[in-house]
């Protein structure tokens, strides 16, 4: 997820005023813990928020399906929710970046690497794909990566590359069900 997280709550305009109403004096673990505490936010869903002037609605994911010499690159969580379980490279839109710009910026804070040939997938928006709540509305891709993975230790655990037929048992959120979209999809057009 990268530093974009921290900059979903408040628009750049208001967040110092939204920060003293909210009493935002915490470190990044201390916000960590109060955005898993509150996955849908401490207003009600939908409500208005008088201090940073926004609603409160769903938030847009990126993920990317990282792919190279037929093998897919997965992340071990080191932060809830689903700590331990391994997952796609994904994190939030952050502000004034395209879908593509945060994919890539995500790649690059998380693992250190880069993608070429970046494609779209599919759009997730169950409001029940996710099992806190949070009702995150997720943008898949596809791209091939390069480069040496260096994780951001202090999101990641792990980092590893998968045979397609040898998936871990323990994957996060809906992202077994976007890799079989995508494999679905790859065995569709040859």
């Amino acid at each position: 997820m990268g530093v974009g997280w921290l900059r979903v709550t408040c628009s750049a305009l208001n967040r110092k005023r939204c920060e003293r109403r909210h009493k935002v004096d915490m470190n990044k673990d201390q916000i960590h813990k109060e955005w898993v505490k509150y996955p849908t936010g401490k207003i009600p869903s939908g409500a208005f928020c008088q201090s940073c002037k926004r609603f409160n609605v769903r938030n847009t994911t990126v993920q990317l399906i990282a792919v190279s010499n037929g093998k897919i690159l997965l992340q071990k969580r080191n932060l809830n929710p689903e700590k331990g379980s391994w997952a796609l490279v994904a994190g939030y839109v952050a502000w004034n970046e395209t879908l593509e710009e945060s994919m890539i910026r995500e790649l690059k804070e998380e693992m250190n690497l880069k993608v070429d040939n970046l494609e779209l997938l599919r759009i997730y928006s169950d409001p029940k794909r996710d099992a806190d709540g949070r009702q995150n509305i997720a943008v898949v891709y596809v791209g091939e990566v390069t480069g040496e993975i260096k994780i951001d230790v202090y999101e990641l655990e792990d980092a590893r590359w998968f045979e397609f037929k040898k998936l871990p048992k323990n994957i996060a959120f809906d992202h077994r069900k976007m890799i079989g979209d995508y494999l679905e999809g790859r065995s569709k057009n040859g």
